[in-house]
């Protein structure tokens, strides 16, 4: 972590003449972060990233619930994350600085390079490609 931290320093000091001043210091340097972990999650199996864990999905069960709930509510959850594993760069990317995040639409096409419209494209088709997993599930 540190190394990544490091990195992006150096990479901004580098690029300082670059700064267009479009949009805050710290997204700029979110982004320089961004594109360094990147880049190492595309060359590294190791720093593939996944959502959750079986050791999380088994804290879910209540002591009262149905069994049958349950287990519809696991495969639910096994079969969202492998979509979204499964979902184009761009989208997964779109999807984890939004709803993981917690970075509004703007600042996630700040972070991203890209137009506002873009993120808000993005997301509305990963929403779309996502509804039908839920929609099996909870109909």
């Amino acid at each position: 972590m540190e190394d990544i931290f490091q990195q992006t320093l150096i990479e901004a000091y580098c690029c300082w003449d670059n700064f267009r001043g479009d949009a805050k210091r710290e997204t700029w340097l979110f982004g320089i972060g961004l594109n360094i972990i990147r880049n190492l999650a595309r060359r590294s199996p190791q720093y593939n990233f996944n959502f959750t864990t079986e050791d999380a999905l088994e804290g879910e069960h209540a002591e009262d619930a149905d069994p049958v709930q349950h287990c519809m509510k696991n495969q639910f959850s096994s079969k969202l994350e492998t979509a979204i594993e499964r979902l184009p760069e761009d989208l997964r990317e779109t999807l984890v600085l939004v709803i993981q995040n917690g970075n509004t639409y703007q600042e996630t096409a700040d972070i991203l390079g890209i137009p506002i419209g873009t993120v808000r494209s993005r997301i509305s088709r990963t929403r779309a490609q996502l509804k039908g997993i839920y929609d099996l599930y909870m109909d």
